[in-house]
């Protein structure tokens, strides 16, 4: 399993350094930020939930 993620992040750094079509890498950044922003998302809803959790149980 791990050389499978070495292998695929060598191939996206690969991909990284070939020049893309305009499209391509606006599509790569705004995918880029779209994930980014789930996982900011999904951490201050955690943080919300255990700040619930607090309240209920006090």
């Amino acid at each position: 399993m791990r050389s499978n993620c070495v292998r695929n992040a060598n191939n996206v750094a690969n991909a990284l350094y070939q020049p893309l079509p305009n499209s391509a890498a606006l599509f790569v950044t705004e995918l880029l930020q779209s994930l980014g922003n789930a996982r900011a998302n999904e951490r201050e809803y955690r943080s919300q939930q255990r700040k619930i959790r607090c309240l209920v149980a006090a």
